[in-house]
């Protein structure tokens, strides 16, 4: 088992440093040379790639390290937020609060103690650390190959030790509608674009989803808004974000179909608004009766599961097809004020790594 106090140990030194990913002078080399520091001292072979200002680090420990165990977790958060009621990495009653507690700097605590615990044991394995999963997750596309030949490829995600083996589609997009301007005592002469955006907005109200049927809904969320200058001109162009989550029934042409189609059946023309892609992961699935993927449901007690969200599986699994997410910690917890995991979750999670491994290894 792990050292007493050492989950607790690990954890708040990384959520103790910053790693907010929508900051663009955030220096990530902190909290990736703390994990790099960290794996040296255990003997591992590291590598580095992606940018200065957001690094990605692959680690290596043990002979054939590249056909065994590869962990993978991302080091980055989403802004702290206001309205905290607790001090960032306080704990109270075994329960530490902090940004990336739970997603997802609890598991990777659980990777390092793991790995510390195999490289002690002679049990080969690897490692892949990112710092822009929140954003690009360029890190993780950088360092895809090395996932080739890994025996298994372990996303430590908070899943509440449950294992995914699906994940939906994302497609992130802009809409601005098209108008013209006019002084706002004469509205006949002008053509207000916030008008037309109530239109695309009640055209792309979302139905209701529950929680049993979202992961294969297409879900829409119109996220960002904008739009006018002075509240005595008409605008003349008013700017929206959508947020899209499609199931892999799904591609990314059938979302903005369905997208077009709404609005135009709302009165809209193609003259009336335009839409510009901003970002695009497909969904991902693999074959749950994997061998591998069993070993980690044994292992977890958890469930097999289907989730609406992205992770870094998305990159790795086109050169893997064993990959999977599991990991300490409430899904839910995910970018909300007070952000929390239990310690003893991240203390179990690092033990089931272990053993996983393990598991891999002597059935080689």
């Amino acid at each position: 088992m792990p050292e007493v106090g050492e989950a607790a140990e690990i954890l708040k030194d990384l959520v103790t440093i910053s790693s907010d990913s929508d900051k663009a002078h955030e220096d990530m080399g902190r909290i990736i040379s703390y994990v790099y520091e960290f794996l040296k001292r255990l003997g591992c072979s590291l590598t580095t790639a992606g940018g200065k200002s957001r690094p990605a680090l692959l680690a290596r420990c043990g002979d054939g390290a590249e056909k065994r165990i590869l962990f993978s977790g991302h080091l980055d958060t989403v802004p702290v937020g206001m309205g905290w009621t607790k001090e960032q990495s306080e704990i109270e009653e075994g329960v530490m609060y902090g940004r990336g507690t739970s997603d997802m700097k609890g598991g990777c605590a659980a990777i390092l103690i793991a790995a510390k615990r195999l490289c002690s044991d002679g049990i080969p394995f690897s490692i892949i650390f990112t710092t822009d999963e929140e954003t690009t997750m360029k890190g993780a596309k950088a360092l895809a190959e090395a996932v080739r030949e890994s025996r298994a490829v372990l996303i430590a995600e908070p899943t509440n030790f449950d294992v995914v083996f699906r994940e939906k589609g994302v497609y992130q997009f802009s809409i601005t509608t098209k108008g013209k301007s006019a002084h706002a005592s004469l509205p006949w002469l002008g053509n207000n674009s916030i008008i037309k955006m109530g239109t695309a907005l009640t055209a792309l109200k979302q139905e209701p989803v529950g929680e049993n049927d979202v992961a294969d809904r297409l879900t829409i969320n119109p996220d960002v808004i904008s739009g006018g200058t002075k509240v005595n001109v008409i605008p003349d162009e008013t700017y929206l974000e959508v947020d899209t989550r499609f199931p892999p029934s799904m591609r990314k042409s059938d979302v903005e179909r369905e997208i077009r189609r709404r609005l135009e059946n709302a009165g809209l023309t193609g003259s009336d608004y335009e839409i510009k892609e901003m970002h695009h992961l497909p969904p991902v699935e693999v074959n749950p009766g994997k061998e591998e993927i069993k070993t980690m449901l044994a292992l977890s007690g958890g469930r097999l599961i289907s989730v609406p969200y992205a992770t870094e599986m998305v990159m790795f699994r086109p050169y893997n097809e064993k990959v999977m997410v599991c990991g300490p910690g409430e899904p839910k917890e995910a970018h909300v004020i007070d952000e929390k995991i239990r310690i003893a979750d991240v203390e179990r999670a690092a033990e089931m790594y272990y053993e996983y491994a393990r598991a891999l290894t002597l059935n080689q």
